[in-house]
């Protein structure tokens, strides 16, 4: 007898959309774990940008509103490649 539950037996319970309230996969848990690292570098490096007075900012090229708007960004600039 085959039970509804045999294809959701698996070793991981992974949703189709992403979400899980549970995941045995080391690398996800791996990826979430170098994700927040990553934000948590980055949230100082924007700040220790920020206490930088006006007159540094303008000697590398910045402005106050081009570190507040990558910041905010969702996705790290990156240069294209060719």
């Amino acid at each position: 007898m085959i039970s509804d539950d045999a294809a959701s037996a698996g070793k991981y319970s992974v949703r189709m959309d992403g979400l899980t309230s549970h995941t045995a996969d080391p690398a996800a848990i791996w990826r979430k774990i170098l994700n927040f690292r990553m934000f948590c570098r980055n949230r100082k490096v924007y700040g220790e940008l920020l206490d930088l007075p006006d007159h540094l900012l303008d000697d590398i090229g910045l402005s106050r509103s081009d570190v507040m708007a990558a910041r905010f960004e969702k996705s790290p600039v990156r240069p294209k490649r060719r």
